[in-house]
C-alpha cells in the first residue's frame, strides 16, 4: 500500500509541477490599489484644521519642540476644552472644504469616464 502511495505520489508531482513560491511582500504590494496623483485630496476634518493653525500655539504653551505623539495628546487635550463657537467655525470650514472635494471629485471622474479610465477612487 505504501509502495502504491509513492507511486502515486511521484506522479503527481510529475504531472502538477512545483508552483512557484512568491514572496509575501510582493503578494501584499501587488493587492494594493496603485493611487492616482491626479485625484484630488481628501479633505482635513475641522480637528485637522484646527490643530494646522493653532500648532504653534499649543507648542509654545507646553513646551514642546518637535510635532510628535506628544504634540497629538496635547493637541486633543485642548480640541477637546476648545469653546463651542469655535469648533463650528471650523466644522463650517470642514463642510465648505467637503463640498469642494466632492465637486472636485465629480469632475475628476468624469473625466476620467471621458478617457476611459476605472476611476473608482
Amino acid at each position: 500500500l505504501a509502495a502504491k502511495d509513492k507511486a502515486r505520489y511521484e506522479e503527481e508531482v510529475q504531472t502538477l509541477g512545483k508552483r512557484e513560491r512568491t514572496s509575501k511582500q510582493e503578494g501584499r504590494a501587488g493587492k494594493r490599489a496603485k493611487k492616482d496623483k491626479e485625484a484630488p485630496k481628501r479633505p482635513m476634518s475641522a480637528y485637522f484644521l484646527w490643530t494646522q493653525e493653532n500648532r504653534e500655539l499649543v507648542m509654545k504653551k507646553h513646551g514642546i519642540e518637535k510635532a510628535g505623539p506628544e504634540f497629538t495628546r496635547k493637541a486633543a487635550e485642548e480640541w477637546k476644552v476648545v469653546a463651542d463657537s469655535v469648533k463650528k467655525e471650523y466644522d463650517a470650514k470642514a463642510a465648505a472644504a467637503k463640498e469642494r472635494y466632492q465637486k472636485d471629485l465629480e469632475a475628476y471622474r468624469a473625466k476620467c469616464a471621458a478617457a476611459g479610465e476605472d476611476a473608482s477612487g
